[in-house]
């Protein structure tokens, strides 16, 4: 077997492995899987196990040398690629044609086109990261901020006497005035209305004027929107339009007191109220910590991107996405984002071996988990404690997307230089309000327009 690099003159990043195999690199492999399925044979006119070779090799001979190629050659590039420095796996050569006919065996010749990882001259110890990196300044208005939203998430609505607000659900008895001859009139208890569940503005007008006790008459069909009118009536028959409906009660959303119960919701003990608001300063500040490394990071990206500068072969590369299943339409919508990605991997790459990081298992599995528990919140799950079996579960099938491992395995990575870059000081310091952080983080992170 000799396997061996051949460089492309008219590009320094590409390169094609050749590899060549001769009768005595797979000859003896060869003939032990023949005799192994001859073993197992059951052909008629010998006994089991006993058809002479020959037979065996012309029935089975060419799917047998062609796995037992394959098998070699996947092996021979694995180790090669070892020892070599390559951005993608390797494709059938463009350039070289290969040699392999498995009906007359005697050499067989492979070309595998590779794309060499650029080298990159870039001192990041002796140069000046013009990057922001925000300090967030949590003030009584983000600590007040705060506050309001966690009474509104543990508010509730409650029943009151009379309508506070606009906002108020009416509930009451529908009831129909005119029913077909020989039915008996429809009456439905505790229907709810707000405003917006009719058409007719006037009788939304006239719904927020009534009083406990009160009525007003409704066309149905024309009165109320869809939506409502198929929850109201589900699985009964509508055979006439006119009802009344009468008000029982009124319900109002009320945010959350402030005091005990609030506090042992979020913190599972009693606080008092300064000690509350220290506890969510102190949130706050983590929280701005957060968001402050992920903008640094991003930007980060977007900075070297520009200060690296070096290009990628592009007719290789779109061959390769094409080789790779990927529809020629998709290969130019998503151009850009693709070279950026790449590029982006390549730069990562080269500060992974100048900072000797290393990425572990455990960094990668915590990722999943975090993952992982947010999929259970969207279901409902929020103690975790008692519930490990189906978070492993969850982890487990998180764990086949090879997308989604790649996409872990970056944040992480490109998160530890974030941090190594953070920790040398290679940045622009700018003071914050913890608002303006959080309008940013929104905007540059989760694609929040405001």
């Amino acid at each position: 077997m000799d396997i061996s690099l051949i460089k492309h003159e008219d590009n320094e990043l590409l390169a094609t492995i050749k590899l060549l195999l001769e009768p005595k690199d797979y000859e003896e492999e060869y003939d032990k899987e023949l005799r192994k399925i001859r073993r197992q044979s059951n052909i008629p006119g010998f006994r089991p196990g006993q058809a002479p070779l020959s037979i065996v090799k012309k029935q089975a001979g060419q799917a047998v040398l062609q796995d037992v190629i394959e098998k070699k050659v996947g092996t021979a590039i694995n180790d090669y690629l070892k020892d070599l420095n390559v951005v993608l796996n390797p494709i059938a050569s463009d350039k070289y044609k290969t040699i392999a006919d498995f009906k007359n065996p005697d050499k067989f010749e492979f070309y595998f086109d590779v794309l060499l990882r650029p080298q990159i001259d870039f001192d990041y110890e002796n140069t000046e990261i013009d990057v922001p990196y925000y300090k967030v300044e949590v003030t009584d208005e983000d600590v007040e901020e705060r506050i309001k939203l966690y009474t509104q998430q543990y508010g509730g609505w409650k029943e009151v006497d009379e309508r506070e607000t606009s906002k108020a659900v009416v509930y009451g008895v529908l009831e129909e005035i005119s029913a077909p001859e020989n039915s008996e009139p429809i009456k439905i208890e505790n229907v709810p209305f707000i405003q917006s569940s009719f058409v007719d503005k006037e009788k939304a007008t006239e719904l927020e004027g009534l009083k406990k006790g009160e009525s007003m008459n409704i066309d149905v069909k024309k009165d109320i929107n869809e939506a409502d009118l198929k929850y109201i009536f589900k699985d009964k028959n509508l055979n006439s339009d006119n009802f009344k409906f009468t008000v029982t009660s009124f319900k109002e959303f009320k945010e959350a007191e402030i005091g005990k119960e609030l506090f042992e919701k979020l913190y599972g003990e009693e606080i008092t109220e300064e000690e509350f608001k220290n506890r969510i300063r102190e949130e706050l500040e983590n929280e701005g910590q957060r968001y402050a490394k992920e903008l640094y990071r991003k930007e980060l990206e977007d900075y070297l991107l520009e200060k690296i500068q070096f290009e990628l072969p592009k007719e290789f590369l779109k061959h390769y996405l094409i080789e790779r299943g990927n529809k020629q339409e998709d290969v130019e919508k998503y151009w850009d984002a693709t070279v950026k990605s790449l590029k982006l991997d390549i730069v990562l790459d080269m500060f992974l071996k100048k900072m000797n990081i290393e990425i572990t298992e455990e960094d990668i599995d915590n990722i999943y988990t975090e993952y992982a528990k947010g999929y259970l919140v969207q279901y409902g799950i929020t103690q975790f404690e008692g519930n490990e079996e189906i978070l492993q579960q969850v982890k487990e099938s998180l764990y086949k997307d090879e997308n989604l491992y790649t996409q872990i395995f970056a944040t992480v990575a490109w998160g530890k230089v974030a941090d190594k870059l953070i920790e040398m000081g290679k940045y622009k310091e700018q003071q914050i309000s913890f608002i303006e952080l959080e309008k940013l983080y929104n905007e540059n992170i989760r694609g929040q327009k405001q």
